[in-house]
């Protein structure tokens, strides 16, 4: 043993017993390489070895499952993902009985059934949609659209002339003159590709004011909806022959020329 005169059996009751060294401090002390030497003078000097501390179990503060590393929210990984989601318990409103936490319900079925008994059911206006509430006319959806949207402002933003041209009729009477032409260009010959429509004979605006001069008493802004339904009787936006096919680059520099 070459550590007999410096690890004696009164040094080592000092450091391990009475001041509670561990090891490990007792090998950097005296600067030796590792904790076994001292753990072997132990034995050798038949002085108890201590036993090592448990380390405190620490446990999910929602589902009480144990956490290997203690995590500063103390939740496990599937409560920290629920959490992460902002998934929260839902509970029947009738009966206050804990419901599916994806499901989309506010009621369970017995509470939905007598509710359902009391109250008559109800459809969306716009929809069709089956409501919950009996005293909604309209579902989430529908009554965030249009008139009763947030962001609506005074007349819509869409104008009369993007309405009558984002319209079925409209789409039909270009779609016919692409059939009409072939999907060629009239003017490079072009085949497919990025083709549009050009009102040859009356242009569109020119067009558009000729038809609000029928109407007067009737405003763009605030009677869009009558004025659409009225342009689909007036028979020089569906002229057939009133229209050519042409690309996309010719077009725009034909709109140039003549300052369109």
């Amino acid at each position: 043993m070459k550590f007999l005169n410096i690890l004696t059996k009164e040094v080592l009751i000092e450091d391990y017993i009475n001041k509670q060294f561990t090891a490990t401090e007792i090998t950097k002390k005296y600067g030796m390489k590792s904790c076994t030497i001292i753990k072997k003078y132990l034995e050798f000097y038949n002085i108890s070895i201590r036993l090592r501390p448990q380390r405190k179990q620490h446990f999910c503060i929602i589902c009480e499952a144990k956490i290997t590393r203690h995590n500063k929210n103390g939740l496990c990984k599937k409560c920290a993902g629920l959490k992460r989601r902002k998934v929260l318990q839902k509970y029947c409103k009738g009966c206050s009985k804990e419901l599916d936490k994806y499901g989309s319900s506010i009621m369970c079925r017995k509470c939905e059934n007598k509710y359902r008994r009391i109250h008559p059911i109800k459809y969306c206006k716009d929809c069709g949609k089956l409501l919950v509430l009996s005293s909604a006319i309209r579902c989430k959806k529908c009554s965030k659209k249009g008139v009763l949207s947030v962001n609506y402002k005074n007349g819509g933003i869409s104008s009369l002339a993007s309405n009558i041209r984002h319209s079925p009729e409209y789409k039909e009477w270009r779609n016919y003159i692409f059939i009409k032409y072939k999907y060629i260009c009239q003017d490079c010959g072009q085949v497919g590709g990025k083709l549009e429509v050009h009102h040859c004979k009356i242009e569109f605006k020119n067009m558009l004011e000729n038809f609000l001069l029928l109407y007067p008493n009737l405003s763009p802004t605030k009677d869009k909806d009558k004025l659409l339904i009225l342009s689909q009787k007036y028979q020089n936006f569906w002229d057939t022959n009133n229209g050519i096919t042409l690309c996309k680059n010719y077009h725009r520099q034909l709109h140039k020329r003549e300052g369109i």
